[in-house]
């Protein structure tokens, strides 16, 4: 299966899913389904855009959930009506969660290092779950990708707290989004060339 990503830049292409951005993704790629990351839950007339392209689209988000939601598949701890005890999830601890769905907790665990990374950006409460994903992700941090473990070398960081991330690591990661295309920070974590 082919994957690939879409990160808007936030000056040509606004925050969120848009209808320019789906139809950018769709000359772009083409693709059969779209898996949206910490957006969606509020942008029902864009989803309903999307599946006029022929796009099948899963959202995972954990905004607040609007009057009128998305018809797909929305997963978004937020809800009311499920059995999920804890709302204060990030977006990437949804997306981890969705991983932990469809692969198992083995392969999840896999993922709490750059989870624990993105549960101290977003600033969420370090409670619950979150205190988890953050406690597993620090106790892994070596199996994070080689590009950020580049950035937290030329920090002179070895032994990590979520201090560590909130002031320095996310920061640095954040600012390429903040100055335009957050593709430069999200290209450290798929980069294999040190």
């Amino acid at each position: 299966v082919a994957v690939d990503y879409f990160l808007p830049n936030r000056f040509t292409d606004g925050y969120g899913i848009t209808i320019d951005t789906l139809d950018k993704i769709k000359k772009m790629y083409n693709p059969n389904l779209i898996v949206t990351v910490d957006c969606g839950i509020a942008c029902y007339k864009e989803i309903e855009y999307a599946k006029t392209l022929g796009f099948d689209i899963v959202v995972t988000d954990h905004h607040e959930i609007p009057k009128e939601i998305p018809n797909c598949i929305c997963v978004d701890c937020k809800f009311e009506d499920q059995a999920y005890p804890f709302k204060n999830l990030c977006g990437a601890g949804i997306a981890l969660k969705l991983v932990q769905a469809l692969s198992g907790l083995g392969t999840a665990l896999e993922y709490t290092s750059i989870c624990s990374i993105a549960t101290v950006a977003d600033i969420v409460p370090l409670v619950d779950e979150n205190r988890v994903i953050v406690h597993h992700g620090l106790s892994n941090i070596n199996n994070l990708p080689k590009g950020v473990k580049t950035l937290l070398k030329s920090l002179n960081l070895k032994d990590i707290t979520s201090t560590d991330i909130a002031y320095k690591i996310a920061p640095k990661l954040n600012t390429a989004g903040r100055m335009g295309d957050a593709s430069i920070s999200f290209k450290l974590f798929i980069e294999e060339d040190e």
